[in-house]
């Protein structure tokens, strides 16, 4: 009798060994299948760096950031006795290591057609850019 239970409790734990191993086995197929896809999508990256005005860096390390000074809230700072205005923008939670190409644009409800220098970038760094606008309005801040 005594036997008889040894020998039926190392089928129990063969069977659940093969049980445990099968569940791992199909575990390890899973992760492979992931690892397949995660090769593809190195190969199909959303970033593709053609051209920079500096030497481009590891292509694995393509960045893209993009962000607003706020739509109705950036504080413009008035340029000299002008009708400009410029912002200085900080760009350092992008975490470039290089100076990045950079493009901005403004949008409005009216008149911003009219002003000058929107995708005018000056002074760029790693961290930060200064952009300049003007106009032919007396105030220009008010023409946005």
């Amino acid at each position: 009798m005594r036997l008889l239970l040894v020998q039926l409790f190392t089928l129990v734990v063969v069977i659940a060994a093969n049980s445990e191993t099968e569940e791992l086995a199909r575990k390890i197929s899973e992760l492979e299948d992931e690892v397949k896809v995660l090769k593809v999508d190195l190969n199909h990256r959303a970033v593709t760096v053609l051209s920079g005005e500096e030497a481009n860096g590891d292509p694995k390390c393509a960045k893209v950031c993009s962000g607003t000074t706020g739509r109705s809230t950036t504080d413009w700072t008035d340029y000299g006795g002008s009708t400009g205005v410029y912002k200085n923008v900080d760009i350092s939670g992008c975490g470039f290591v290089k100076i990045p190409t950079i493009t901005t644009s403004i949008e409005g409800s009216g008149y911003h057609w009219e002003i000058t220098g929107t995708s005018a970038v000056y002074f760029a760094t790693a961290i930060s850019f200064r952009t300049y606008l003007g106009g032919n309005r007396p105030n220009t801040r008010k023409g946005f």
